[in-house]
């Protein structure tokens, strides 16, 4: 537990301090565009690529470990799709449907990585940058049910993980970087591509503090597996 909320309070820090910058010192949106577009792109391929160039994939079952990732996103994607007849019979939207999509398909890396590196130091890190490579591309295309995410996710990757044969902290490191809260750069997307920021926002937010509760319980599960 105190692993999950050290890795989680930085981005809900990080939550906090940008919305005192908005009503502060950063009130033009005009500030805000262009810091979001060197974070999206600049500043996280640049972290993907330092993560991956470190990380000894040497002894990493990158079939297993990507494979029940890359396919619980893959299964959490079309649920999503085949619930847009119904969600927009409560007149939700396109804008606000491409946001509860990426809220509920794409994963917080910077939470990912540090609890798998508290976890398992290097091996964890490295791990977790698989799952980067396996999930990553496929959410972005996809992103181009909310809580879903929180809890029907890491279901899918430890079931998924067991049948791929993982266990101890190849299991562990699947359950974790299923679990963490959607993405931040999914608001930066949202506001480059049209959709419902606003909603995003309070999507990731809310994930963020609840995954402080899930996060430990997908682990515990995962630790208690064969």
């Amino acid at each position: 537990m105190a692993i999950v909320i050290a890795a989680l309070l930085p981005v809900f820090l990080l939550i906090v301090l940008g919305f005192v910058l908005k009503r502060s010192l950063m009130r033009l949106e005009t500030q805000w565009h262009g810091l979001e577009r060197l974070t999206y792109y600049v500043l996280f391929p640049a972290l993907l690529i330092q993560t991956l160039v470190k990380a000894d994939l040497s002894s990493v079952p990158v079939a297993g470990v990507g494979g029940a990732l890359l396919l619980s996103a893959l299964v959490m994607s079309l649920l999503c799709l085949s619930l847009r007849p119904l969600l927009s019979s409560f007149a939700v939207d396109g804008p606000a449907f491409t946001s509860i999509f990426q809220g509920a398909t794409r994963w917080q890396t910077y939470v990912a990585l540090a609890v798998s590196g508290n976890l398992y130091g290097e091996i964890g890190l490295a791990l977790a940058s698989v799952a980067m490579v396996a999930i990553i591309p496929l959410v972005n295309v996809f992103s181009v049910a909310v809580f879903l995410k929180l809890i029907l996710m890491p279901v899918l990757a430890i079931a998924l993980a067991l049948w791929f044969g993982l266990s101890g902290s190849n299991l562990s490191i699947v359950a974790a970087c299923s679990a963490v809260p959607a993405s931040s750069s999914a608001y930066v997307l949202a506001r480059q591509m049209g959709g419902d920021a606003p909603l995003l926002a309070q999507i990731i937010t809310l994930q963020t503090i609840l995954a402080a509760i899930t996060m430990p319980v997908a682990i515990a599960l995962a630790a208690a597996g064969p």
